[in-house]
């Protein structure tokens, strides 16, 4: 006999089950069936968000679960569940094929999330190592390593195509990274080299921004540096802040620094700038040198077979002041002193030495010298061999012999001129009126005090005075003709006696004064 039992009504049960609803590729929106099925599973669409809704099991305080597996290819995407899902909801895992199962506990109203595990698709089973490496193959888990390579030996690929890699001789690795043994060469053997040892000895070393050291570079020649960035910099040794470089630019090496920029530059003529205060150890030679066209300041050049000191602002064409201190300053001629500054402000001596090439040239001027016997101060043009005027200005002025005033000109009285001791001429020549005169004649007493003339034989003659500047005495001297008939003399109007004609070969004299308006005969000598 057989028995049959037939369930009529629902069977509750707390589990997943083991029967599946799968519902293949699924777009924007799916319905997860946990009436029919504990598991529900679903394959995203790449780059589409998928809403899920969810139909309730038929019992309350049931485990349920839903499956998400990302695209294959293309793009992950996201998921948005009922609202009825409460707890920690973590979107599924951003990688293509990735699965996520959400387990949730259902208890008649909503959905509590108690678990969520992600799994990535791989069909991987082992994993072999190939030429140098070692660890394989590993079927579980391990470790994959560099394979141990000969000692001062480099891998890699010369061969101008795809290959695994093999040690390299050394000339391999110079062909490899394209450097000829003019650019380097002293490497030796990569087994042999010291790397502290180097020896660059031609070529190029480039494509390289900075290269370091912390010892000393040496180099049997030249150091080149070339581009537009061509120069040299290094660091202060004290404060390690203060850069300083050595470039050229626009046909001018310059030498800078972050503080003070350019400290001192030469052009492509050796015309040097300096920045500051030059100090200069030892003695110093300028053989040469071209003036500048610009700028202001002073100027040393040996140019012409002369030596130039001096302050020019070449801008504007102005000289300018030079001050020179020291306390005596000598300025040599042909190695012998020539002129000696020494003294302070309120006692300063000029000393000048004998030069006797002062006394030849063609220079017109001031002259003070010391000719090996006397201090000479002339006014001279030599190129004419002819006196000039001098001129003394000063509140007052002192002539001295032996250090005694002799000549005293304003000095003890601004308007007085004093002579101590006696006044001596060794010489009198009177001023004349061209000797002889005839019908007219000019006394000039604004050049010379004593005036002379001699009328001419029967001509009569008229006399004008040119009157001095300052009240004076003067000399009028009138002689007339040694032979002959004696001429008239026509005299300027005078106080006192009037002024009469001397008798033939006979001489007038007379002393006039002149008051600044009018002469007055003070007295005379007649037909002597």
């Amino acid at each position: 006999m057989t028995w049959s039992n037939t369930l009529t009504g629902a069977l509750q049960t707390t589990s997943i089950g083991t029967n599946t609803n799968a519902l293949g590729t699924v777009g924007a929106t799916a319905t997860a069936n946990f009436a029919t099925s504990g598991t529900n599973t679903a394959t995203l669409t790449t780059a589409t968000p998928c809403t899920f809704t969810f139909t309730a099991p038929t019992f309350s305080n049931t485990e349920v679960q839903l499956i998400v597996t990302q695209p294959s290819s293309g793009s992950v995407t996201t998921i948005t569940l009922p609202a009825s899902v409460v707890g920690n909801f973590v979107q599924p895992t951003q990688t293509l094929g990735a699965k996520t199962t959400y387990r949730f506990f259902y208890d008649g109203t909503n959905y509590t999330i108690t678990s969520q595990t992600n799994s990535v698709a791989g069909t991987v089973t082992s994993v072999a190592t190939g030429t140098g490496l070692t660890g394989g193959t590993i079927t579980g888990s391990g470790t994959i390593s560099l394979a141990n390579m000969a000692a001062n030996s480099l891998k890699g690929n010369n061969t101008g195509s795809t290959a695994a890699p093999s040690d390299l001789t050394t000339s391999q690795v110079k062909t490899l990274l394209a450097i000829a043994n003019t650019d380097v060469s002293g490497l030796g053997t990569m087994s042999t080299q010291n790397a502290n040892n180097v020896n660059i000895t031609g070529g190029l070393i480039s494509g390289v921004a900075t290269i370091s050291t912390s010892g000393i570079i040496t180099s049997g020649s030249g150091v080149l540096s070339t581009g537009s960035g061509a120069g040299f910099q290094w660091d202060d040794r004290t404060t390690n802040t203060t850069k300083w470089s050595w470039y050229a630019t626009g046909g001018t090496a310059r030498l800078y620094n972050s503080i003070n920029f350019d400290i001192a530059t030469f052009d492509q003529s050796g015309n040097a700038t300096n920045k500051g205060n030059l100090s200069i150890g030892g003695t110093g030679q300028i053989t040469g040198g071209t003036f500048p066209t610009a700028g202001a300041g002073l100027e040393l050049a040996y140019t012409s077979s002369t030596g130039v000191v001096q302050a020019y602002d070449r801008t504007n064409t102005l000289w300018k002041n030079m001050q020179i201190g020291a306390a005596v300053i000598k300025l040599q001629i042909s190695g012998a002193d020539s002129l000696t500054l020494s003294g302070g402000l309120t006692d300063s001596i000029l000393g000048v030495r004998a030069q006797a090439g002062i006394t030849t040239g063609s220079g017109v001027g001031a002259e003070m010298l010391y000719d090996g016997t006397n201090a000479r101060f002339n006014g001279y043009n030599r190129g004419t061999s002819t006196y000039i005027p001098v001129i003394m200005a000063g509140s007052g002025i002192s002539f001295q012999a032996n250090g005694t005033t002799l000549l005293d000109v304003g000095v003890t009285n601004a308007s007085r001129v004093t002579v101590t001791g006696e006044f001596q001429a060794n010489n009198h020549t009177m001023p004349s009126i061209n000797g002889v005169v005839t019908s007219t004649a000019t006394m000039n007493f604004a050049s010379a005090g004593v005036q002379s003339i001699q009328t001419t034989s029967g001509t009569a003659c008229t006399v004008t005075f040119t009157n001095p500047s300052q009240n004076c005495y003067v000399v009028v001297i009138a002689k007339a003709p040694a032979s002959g008939t004696s001429s008239t003399i026509t005299w300027p109007t005078v106080k006192g006696t009037a002024l009469a004609t001397p008798t033939l070969a006979k001489t007038n004299i007379y002393s006039l004064f002149w008051d600044g308006t009018n002469y007055w005969n003070m007295g005379s000598v007649l037909n002597a």
